[in-house]
């Protein structure tokens, strides 16, 4: 059940992240890539405002 409520936590976040970029003229972004491995496919990033982490499958 724990692992529904965060998938909708992030579903929203996503969404809402759309949506700004979808809707606003400029969008600024400041990333760091901290750690990639293409043979193992995947990449871990930090986005800057908010200072979230990410760990995205690059396949």
């Amino acid at each position: 059940m724990a692992d529904f409520s965060w998938k909708n936590k992030i579903s929203s976040i996503i969404d809402s992240a759309k949506q700004a970029l979808a809707y606003s003229k400029i969008a600024s972004l400041n990333l760091h890539i901290m750690d990639m491995d293409s043979a193992k496919g995947y990449a871990v990033i930090q986005f800057n405002l908010g200072n979230g982490i990410w760990i995205c499958d690059l396949n």
